[in-house]
């Protein structure tokens, strides 16, 4: 996993693309993610199979690796983000 010790600004950050997956943003740093191995892959695969074909009766959207803001200097992105009620609008869902 990669750390950038370079202070980088917040829009910066929301406008760069990451070839290896997408990483998190943590007190200005950009900071690497693991993506897991198999076992972690078929479960997070199982979640969301379960979770996307249950939309309609949950009322639940299912997003894998989805940019969530958790304050205002750190947005992490959890391998599944399960969103109950309306479907978001915007890119980066906000806590």
């Amino acid at each position: 996993m990669r750390t950038q010790s370079t202070l980088v600004p917040v829009e910066e950050y929301l406008a760069t693309s990451f070839d290896d997956g997408d990483s998190e943003y943590v007190d200005g740093a950009i900071v690497g993610r693991n993506l897991g191995e198999k076992d972690h892959s078929r479960l997070l695969r199982n979640l969301v199979v379960f979770f996307a074909g249950r939309e309609h009766t949950l009322r639940t959207f299912c997003f894998p690796a989805q940019r969530v803001q958790v304050s205002a200097t750190r947005f992490r992105v959890p391998d599944i983000c399960v969103y109950i009620g309306e479907e978001p609008e915007e890119q980066v869902f906000r806590t």
